[in-house]
């Protein structure tokens, strides 16, 4: 399967496991309930935006710089 398959809550659940923080520990981190976190691991609910936000950062994700970045190669691009 190509990780491109996977779902963004399982994808987040891998890095979260490689970089050896347990959901517990994630859910104290961004003030959700552990429940929360294993749901949207398991891709049985969607995740609020602010709280997306949060779990991006925990596991050392800078989303403004992804976007940031996005918009260079979108200028720099021949398609941009």
């Amino acid at each position: 399967m190509e990780v491109s398959e996977i779902s963004l809550g399982k994808k987040l659940a891998i890095l979260a496991k490689l970089r050896g923080l347990t959901q517990e520990q994630i859910a104290k981190s961004c003030s959700m309930s552990r429940i929360s976190v294993n749901r949207f691991f398991r891709s049985h609910t969607e995740i609020r935006a602010g709280d997306l936000g949060a779990l991006l950062g925990t596991l050392g994700i800078n989303l403004e710089k992804l976007v940031d970045d996005a918009i260079r190669y979108a200028v720099t691009s021949p398609q941009g």
